[in-house]
């Protein structure tokens, strides 16, 4: 990595990768990552707040060259990987995000992913940014990712 993203990546850190039954389909399987990040200056906006574009790309960061993903993308290819289904790497289609109350210096962030659907050509699942420190969302988001043709 390179840039901004290397400092991004560097702070990133992986508090959890599991498989599980689904709750609503116990005879499927889910991937469910979790990241943890601590909001610095470097994250800011204008006002002093976690900039939306920070929060963005910390939800859908990715290397398209090696299709190394973190955040959104990355239960999918723990669950791929687990199975052994779909080998090929997708990359991203949509990614919708909703943006809550803003976190601030200091905060601590849990980013979790959780795989939705994982079919042969497009794979879906959805994004939680949690506040530690005041038990708020601070950002939701769902996308796609979808195999290139």
């Amino acid at each position: 990595f390179r840039g901004f993203k290397a400092k991004f990546m560097s702070q990133l850190q992986l508090a959890e990768a599991s498989v599980l039954p689904k709750a609503e389909e116990p005879d499927k399987l889910e991937g469910r990552t979790v990241l943890q990040v601590i909001v610095d200056e470097d994250m800011f906006n204008e006002v002093g707040t976690m900039h939306g574009g920070c929060l963005a790309m910390i939800i859908d960061m990715h290397v398209s060259s090696t299709h190394a993903c973190l955040c959104s993308p990355m239960p999918i290819y723990v669950l791929r990987a687990s199975t052994g289904i779909y080998g090929i790497f997708g990359v991203q289609q949509s990614l919708n995000i909703v943006f809550h109350p803003p976190a601030v210096l200091g905060n601590q962030l849990r980013v979790m992913s959780t795989t939705l659907t994982l079919g042969s050509w497009a794979r879906s699942g959805h994004c939680e940014v949690w506040n530690v420190m005041r038990s708020r969302l601070v950002a939701s988001a769902v996308y796609t990712n979808m195999v290139p043709s």
